[in-house]
């Protein structure tokens, strides 16, 4: 779905965030998982799962925005 640049930018970014965060992003965003598949993907309930991305998109919204706003227009399609 992203460029070569973008996808690398977002995968580095990633590595970044706490693992539970990063397998949330992966599962919802990435593989293009809808709330309740990303949670089973996971073990966690959706609840869980919806906390786990907040925590994550909160991070990538302040210490980088481009891949926060790469992440949603992901979610936007």
């Amino acid at each position: 779905f992203l460029n070569d640049f973008h996808h690398e930018l977002v995968h580095t970014t990633l590595l970044r965030l706490l693992e539970p965060e990063q397998r949330a992003v992966e599962a919802y965003f990435l593989r293009f998982y809808t709330e309740p598949a990303s949670a089973d993907a996971l073990g966690c309930s959706v609840e869980e799962l919806g906390g786990l991305l907040r925590q994550a998109l909160v991070k990538l919204l302040i210490r980088d925005r481009l891949v926060y706003c790469l992440l949603r227009q992901i979610e936007r399609y």
